[in-house]
């Protein structure tokens, strides 16, 4: 569901001047970030808006019974020492551990924000200094709403990345805005031959057929997912791709192929140490393979779940509203290679695994982790300079 950030705000201000059930704030916060999530992924030049909605949340966030008077006046002396409201949420989200509730509702709401202001070491990023990130992104079409996952590398890295994109227009239309990624027009899978359902939303295309039956029962799907076009296609393997050789990070969106393109990928998947792939728990396509067979496929070779982000909720006709769905459909599972695995390759994959950790997805504990693996490996010193930035940056508060 989209979000009206500015009908939101207005909400959220009646929830707030309404009521003081502290049972709504997770909920209310959890929202919010959604709300800010969207403005910025929509370059929104209204900043003042944004900062209307950054101070309601603060106030919500001050309603937490687990606040006391004192941290009160640590986060408005915090308010008014900072004009960048993400500094300020930083600072707010840094006060004393021991408060439990606040940390809850804006350290674990806000990770993305803290995020921005917490910087790895300086010698441990030295250490980076010459590191290229070899990327595969299987279902590279440009986003609209959001920056693919790696982008946080891309900014910070040089990266090489190979891109495929079945759909011709979707190909043409991310190569005008990216003429650096390396954009392959394949369908990548076991290898064999399949037939291709093209979908009235584009990005739910896909090599197994709709499930209109499953389908009917929700709001949207059974038209979203309307079938405009059948092709034969014949996949290939990673395998087989000479780009592939060696590659440090996977992102696989391909709507019910995933485990297929994992199998056409057993030598690969042996150096890559971090993979972002969406999985489905609900058959929206005919057949195909769900979560557990793609979990149980990667565990066999020596990945380790680390998160679900971006869940998708189905939502149930019966609900005229149309949104509030209650029925996990999907989401982006997180994988890293198992420590054992990861000591069968150079020590220079476990720095790369812990800066993606870092930069992509904000695992301070793990990268902090992967770093003493790294020491064992080099006998450097950075996990040590890791945790002392980590705790200097993210839990202490400069009065």
């Amino acid at each position: 569901m989209k979000i009206n950030p500015l009908r939101f705000l207005a909400r959220i201000r009646e929830l707030f001047e309404s009521r003081s059930d502290a049972r709504l704030l997770n909920e209310q916060l959890r929202a919010a970030r959604e709300a800010l999530e969207q403005l910025q992924a929509t370059r929104a030049q209204d900043q003042r808006h944004f900062e209307q909605l950054v101070d309601v949340l603060t106030q919500v966030a001050m309603r937490d019974p687990a606040v006391t008077d004192a941290q009160r006046a640590l986060v408005a002396k915090a308010l008014s020492k900072h004009d960048d409201w993400s500094q300020a949420l930083a600072k707010i989200a840094a006060l004393d551990p021991a408060a439990a509730g606040l940390k809850r509702s804006l350290l674990g709401n806000f990770k993305w924000i803290v995020a921005n202001n917490f910087h790895m070491h300086e010698a441990v990023e030295a250490l980076l200094s010459d590191t290229t990130f070899v990327i595969a992104d299987i279902g590279a079409q440009l986003l609209d709403s959001q920056d693919h996952i790696y982008s946080p590398l891309t900014r910070k890295f040089p990266c090489h990345i190979i891109g495929f994109e079945p759909l011709q227009e979707e190909l043409e239309r991310r190569h005008v805005s990216d003429t650096e990624t390396v954009l392959l027009p394949y369908f990548i899978g076991d290898g064999s031959a399949r037939k291709f359902y093209e979908t009235a939303f584009n990005p739910a295309s896909s090599n197994f057929e709709p499930d209109f039956e499953f389908l009917g029962q929700f709001h949207a799907l059974k038209s979203m997912l309307e079938v405009v076009n059948e092709s034969e296609v014949t996949t290939r393997k990673m395998d087989d791709i000479e780009h592939l050789r060696d590659i440090d990070f996977l992102k696989i969106d391909v709507q019910g192929s995933e485990l297929a393109c994992l199998r056409g990928g057993e030598k690969t998947l042996e150096n890559v140490v971090a993979i972002d792939v969406e999985i489905e728990f609900a058959q929206v396509y005919r057949n195909q393979p769900l979560h557990h067979e793609v979990d149980s496929f990667l565990r066999e070779r020596g990945f380790v779940l680390m998160d679900f982000r971006d869940p998708g909720y189905l939502t149930y006709s019966e609900n005229p509203a149309g949104y509030g769905g209650s029925r996990l459909g999907w989401a982006d599972a997180v994988y890293f290679k198992s420590d054992a695995e990861l000591a069968k390759l150079d020590a220079g994959k476990t720095l790369k695994a812990a800066a993606i950790a870092h930069y992509v997805y904000s695992y301070w504990d793990f990268a902090a982790h992967l770093f003493r693996i790294y020491d064992g490996c080099s006998g450097a010193d950075t996990s040590v300079l890791y945790q002392s930035q980590l705790r200097d940056g993210i839990f202490s508060f400069d009065e």
